[in-house]
């Protein structure tokens, strides 16, 4: 068992001015080190964002949603939000109907009341090296600066603003310049490679953390969600070990039942008193690596990036899985007789 807190995550905050300069160094010197002990990138998936474009710079609104779709029902929210508070009926009726054209039709641009929006994707990555994914390093927050559940998302904001900079940054962004990475299909491919001529300059985001199970000697995150924290990535490996596992027996009614509904069954009373004992030390050790039960679970580094062309980040590509139809349309789709 393993865990990442240097003497800023024993703080469980982010370093103010008089430490920012350690801070930074402390970054930038594990950042390097990581080129040798994590010396490989695999793919680690997607994700997708909404963005404004204010005075020529691109701002991320929101971000983490798994498909497009899911960002423009992100998109159609914050539209409606700014519907509600705005005082100018010209604007209301504007966003409002913004809205409305999103819960009709795909679309990955917008533009409303002057302004222009866009659905953009995130790229991740994983550092691996021979013990396997790159767990979190002592610089990474354990929380952020006013956030008391550790909710914010650390790529929230001017990309400009939040992107990563200094020496390992830019020795990173070369190694990711022309780099193809994995994918699943020849169309996927074929987007990649064209991605390299239409949006090649690189923007590496701050990371974030995902919880991974290493099954069969390869490794899987439990979930699609990744977490701006190493401490929220924490908690959530210890809910699962506490509330999840036990199934029918979990302690929490409302999972219980559901699981029980599921037809999950309970893998008895002494293992889930061993993943019980393990949240507690997981919380009281802050432990990032966890052997229990027979399993290996652990607390992984995420990278990001964006890609940027001259019209700003990429947007979706036409080989991104994109499954779901907008709202109205899904609905219209099921009352139709058959469906």
């Amino acid at each position: 068992m393993t865990d990442s807190d240097g003497d800023a995550g024993r703080a469980g905050r982010w370093p103010g001015p008089p430490e920012a300069d350690s801070w930074r160094a402390m970054a930038e010197a594990e950042a390097r080190r990581a080129f040798d002990t994590h010396p490989d990138l695999v793919t680690a998936g997607v994700v997708f964002t909404c963005l404004e474009e204010i005075d020529g710079r691109w701002r991320v609104l929101a971000s983490d949603y798994e498909t497009p779709q899911d960002a423009r029902n992100g998109l159609a929210h914050i539209f409606l939000k700014t519907a509600a508070e705005s005082a100018d009926p010209v604007t209301v009726e504007r966003f409002r109907a913004a809205a409305d054209v999103l819960d009709w039709e795909r679309r990955d641009e917008m533009t409303v009341a002057g302004r222009r929006f866009r659905v953009g994707r995130i790229e991740r990555s994983a550092r691996i090296g021979p013990d396997g994914p790159e767990p979190p390093r002592c610089a990474d927050p354990q929380s952020l600066p006013g956030d008391e559940f550790g909710l914010s998302s650390r790529t929230v904001g001017f990309i400009r603003d939040i992107a990563l900079t200094g020496t390992a940054a830019a020795m990173l962004r070369y190694v990711l310049h022309n780099r193809v990475p994995d994918c699943d299909s020849e169309a996927a491919r074929r987007d990649a490679v064209r991605a390299l001529l239409t949006h090649p300059r690189i923007v590496l985001l701050p990371a974030e953390f995902v919880v991974a199970e290493e099954i069969g000697g390869r490794w899987r995150p439990r979930a699609h969600a990744t977490f701006p924290t190493v401490r929220i990535a924490r908690d959530s490996l210890a809910d699962y070990f506490r509330v999840v596992v036990p199934g029918p027996d979990s302690p929490e009614p409302q999972y219980a039942r559901i699981a029980a509904d599921l037809g999950y069954e309970s893998p008895g009373p002494a293992v889930c008193e061993e993943f019980a004992r393990a949240a507690d030390i997981v919380d009281r050790d802050r432990l990032d690596d966890v052997h229990v039960a027979g399993q290996h679970f652990r607390i992984v580094r995420v990278e990001q990036l964006v890609r940027l062309g001259l019209d700003g980040p990429e947007p979706p590509r036409p080989s991104d899985p994109d499954p779901y139809l907008p709202p109205a349309a899904l609905m219209q789709d099921h009352d139709q007789p058959g469906s």
